[in-house]
């Protein structure tokens, strides 16, 4: 894993417990990554504009 890891960190993988992940990929987001906005890109990509994602 990339080290030091920030305030919000995105992990790929497969939950091995209710305390443990092994992880595949993680992403970095840093301490001030904003969650609302990202939800509303989730939204857009999966949503009516998801052709303008491929």
């Amino acid at each position: 894993m990339p080290a030091p890891l920030t305030t919000f960190v995105e992990v790929i993988g497969v939950a091995d417990s209710a305390q443990s992940i092994h992880a595949e990929m993680v992403t970095n987001f840093g301490d001030t990554f904003d969650t609302s906005n990202f939800n509303q890109l989730c939204q857009l990509a999966n949503g009516d504009f998801r052709h303008l994602f491929i």
